[in-house]
């Protein structure tokens, strides 16, 4: 942790593996921008060490952190409270102490949804009138319910999630579908609720091609899981969570092939940190000026969209 006494605020992303992780490099650049007297650090912190280091923030060691694999959802049993995204989601990616009190968010909800009310209104637009949309999300973990849960929060009239073994993935679904009832994550009417399923991921893969938003949570690598165009339709929304080793996955490229709206990882890194920069800090960071640091960082022009997570 170098460099932590030297600041009068200190945040983190806590996760294993960590290395590789560019959310200092976006936080950094803001603080730095706003002349802020902070540090963000990057923990590789093991499963059985995030009591402790909770317990380390509440003491003053850290103002707040930020939560990425393989800790979203044990992160949630930390929480003494969580906002109605990380109750619904249960999962929570950003933490901030108020005193001993460690509030949970999920601004990996906030950032998928604007993803996706962006391409609904756009599609209700060139169609004439709005419509429900099926949501598939590949994966059934803390990314992947946030996934699920910003669908809900935007419109969908069907999410189905996805895991290895049919049990789990109905699983998750079932948990979703309770919880988005409780917390508020639907946003239609109580009379058009949710269809929630749970398949097992090759299943879902087989039948990609007849949803309408398709979002890559899980952390299978390139030569695991494998896509073509053909399984994509024109026109639908296809998001990447993933960003590391490269934004650019066999996921992306299929779907950009297929004609959908490609979404990667950088981007929904982009918006959920921008979030939490706020939640932290009081103050929304500077315009741009994260989406720069980011892009300096992975060595691409500034535009973030081509054609998820800390």
């Amino acid at each position: 942790m170098s460099g932590h006494d030297h600041y009068a605020l200190t945040y983190a992303v806590l996760g294993r593996p960590i290395r590789g992780s560019l959310s200092p490099v976006m936080h950094n650049a803001a603080f730095e921008a706003l002349g802020m007297d902070a540090r963000y650090e990057a923990l590789d912190v093991a499963p059985g060490d995030l009591g402790s280091v909770f317990e380390k923030a509440a003491r003053g060691h850290w103002a707040g952190f930020n939560l990425t694999h393989p800790h979203k959802t044990a992160g949630a049993a930390l929480c003494d409270w969580m906002s109605p995204e990380a109750e619904a989601a249960g999962a929570v990616n950003t933490v901030v102490f108020d005193g001993l009190r460690a509030e949970g968010h999920n601004t990996d909800v906030v950032a998928l949804r604007s993803v996706m009310l962006e391409w609904a209104t756009a599609a209700a637009s060139a169609a004439g009138q709005e419509k429900r949309f099926s949501a598939a999300v590949l994966g059934s973990g803390g990314a992947a319910r946030a996934a699920a849960v910003a669908a809900a929060q935007s419109g969908a009239g069907e999410v189905v999630v996805s895991a290895r073994a049919t049990s789990k993935a109905e699983e998750a679904a079932s948990a979703l579908s309770w919880a988005t009832r409780r917390f508020g994550g639907a946003r239609r009417a109580a009379a058009e609720p949710v269809i929630w399923r749970g398949l097992r991921l090759p299943e879902l893969l087989d039948a990609l091609r007849r949803f309408d938003v398709v979002v890559q949570a899980t952390s299978a690598p390139d030569r695991v899981l494998r896509f073509e165009a053909a399984q994509f339709a024109p026109g639908v929304l296809a998001v990447e969570l993933n960003y590391r080793p490269s934004p650019s996955t066999s996921f992306l490229e299929a779907a950009a092939a297929g004609g959908a709206r490609a979404v990667d990882g950088l981007e929904i890194l982009l918006r959920q940190g921008e979030e939490a920069f706020r939640l932290f800090t009081g103050v929304r960071p500077p315009g741009g000026v994260m989406r720069r640091a980011l892009s300096q960082a992975v060595g691409r022009g500034a535009g973030g969209e081509k054609g998820v997570g800390s």
